[in-house]
């Protein structure tokens, strides 16, 4: 696997994949490769065109600015719910009860490093699974659970 390259965002928000000696690639795609059933590996960096340019067997191999990166592009290319309200949170047990865009859920983290901020002031949210959820801007939150969200960010 080639390790010299970066993703990054363009300053019109999209992604983009730089590797030494060769053109970037912009609009770019993040995608959990199969198997599913391991949720810290295997992600596929693809072209406009849906053509691999590079497998990641294990994004903890790279530095924790391309896992942050590699998060947050996946979690935009991939159908992720988008939390509409909080219903319950649990601070010690790290836990969330939530009704998103695809119904109710019960998100368990492993500790707060897995509420990542996005950079328009939406967080991604990784469940023990590896799932992913999209907290929204939280002033779009009603009152309740801006203020249950605010426990857990």
């Amino acid at each position: 696997m080639n390790r010299s390259f970066r993703i990054e965002r363009s300053p019109n928000h999209r992604w983009v994949l730089i590797r030494p000696g060769l053109p970037d690639e912009t609009d770019i795609r993040v995608v959990r490769a199969f198997p599913w059933t391991h949720p810290t590996g295997f992600v596929s960096i693809r072209s406009e065109d849906n053509k691999e340019l590079i497998f990641i067997e294990d994004p903890n191999t790279l530095d924790e600015a391309q896992q942050h990166m590699l998060q947050e592009a996946m979690a935009e290319s991939w159908l992720v719910p988008v939390i509409q309200r909080v219903v319950n949170v649990n601070p010690r047990k790290r836990q969330w009860i939530v009704v998103t865009d695809r119904g109710p859920t019960e998100i368990e983290m492993q500790d707060r490093q897995d509420v990542h901020p996005l950079p328009d002031g939406r967080y991604i949210i990784r469940d023990l699974y590896g799932n992913t959820h999209i907290l929204p801007q939280l002033h779009t939150l009603d009152r309740v659970s801006r203020r249950m969200a605010h426990e857990m960010i």
